[in-house]
């Protein structure tokens, strides 16, 4: 689909113009068109940005390649009571994915928004090794992350921290011992700072 609205506006350099455009959440608008006039010319980035206040039945109705696609998939999964939203500027991973991209976001504090997860089509990746090609689709959590978003607060905090000092099997069975005897504790095993 991006393609198909890069080529609509007659913008050439298709992945570097997409690594542009996926700094638009960090960089902001007005330094990611800055930086969009090494590939276009003034009127070609403020075309593509109104193509972007376009909703998807917009592309769908002028045949833009991928949009009949995300149309289906977007109503399949309002079916099924899952809200998706379409951004016509979350690019990433060139080398792998080959297909649409999803970032799973909540509204964090002071309604930031937090990616809790993300993935998406790569259909080289997993026949890599077979030579061929195998359709796939993954995803990757942040478990910091959902920690942070989740309304959930410990109900026990440890009363003991076991820090190994090159003792790790000895730490883990003493930890054993002290969950078995209702003791919380967390074991520690990293070179101490």
């Amino acid at each position: 689909l991006i393609r198909s609205l890069l080529e609509s506006v007659q913008i050439g350099s298709h992945r570097e113009v997409m690594r542009e455009l996926d700094k638009l959440d960090r960089n902001g608008e007005d330094n990611v068109k800055s930086s969009l006039r090494r590939y276009a010319d003034a009127n070609q980035i403020m075309t593509l940005f109104k193509i972007f206040e376009k909703d998807l039945i917009f592309f769908e109705r002028n045949a833009f390649d991928g949009a009949k696609e995300l149309n289906t998939l977007i109503r399949r999964c309002k079916k099924q009571h899952v809200s998706l939203i379409f951004s016509p500027h979350i690019m990433r991973g060139f080398e792998y994915y080959t297909g649409m991209l999803f970032e799973i976001r909540h509204k964090g504090q002071k309604g930031q928004q937090l990616s809790l997860a993300a993935g998406g089509r790569y259909d080289r990746v997993v026949g890599k090794y077979l030579r061929k090609e195998i359709p796939a689709t993954g995803i990757s959590f942040g478990l910091e992350r959902m920690a942070s978003a989740s309304p959930l607060v410990p109900q026990i905090t440890p009363r003991a921290i076991l820090i190994s000092l090159n003792q790790d099997a000895e730490v883990l069975a003493l930890a054993k011992i002290l969950r078995a005897a209702g003791v919380s504790c967390v074991t520690y095993s990293e070179k101490l700072g």
